[in-house]
């Protein structure tokens, strides 16, 4: 694997930190399927999210690379 800059590798991680949080906190307010369509989570990661240490999402967080999938519209035009 090529060796990822500091600078990108930091903005993965708050990336990462703030799709989590954000999916976690829509769970946590009881918006389960708003959650499931805008993030795309599978079963496994939101029932892990709903019980998950700030730790726990720190340590998912911080790993090498994107947890989110860019998904574009499926009405939109193609670029």
């Amino acid at each position: 694997m090529p060796l990822i800059p500091d600078d990108t590798l930091d903005t993965i991680h708050r990336l990462n930190r703030a799709y989590l949080h954000a999916a976690r906190d829509g769970l946590r307010a009881g918006q389960e399927h708003l959650v499931e369509t805008l993030f795309g989570l599978d079963a496994a990661l939101r029932a892990w999210l709903l019980s998950a240490s700030p730790e726990a999402i720190e340590q998912l967080a911080t790993t090498p690379g994107t947890l989110f999938n860019a998904r574009m519209p499926k009405a939109a035009e193609p670029l």
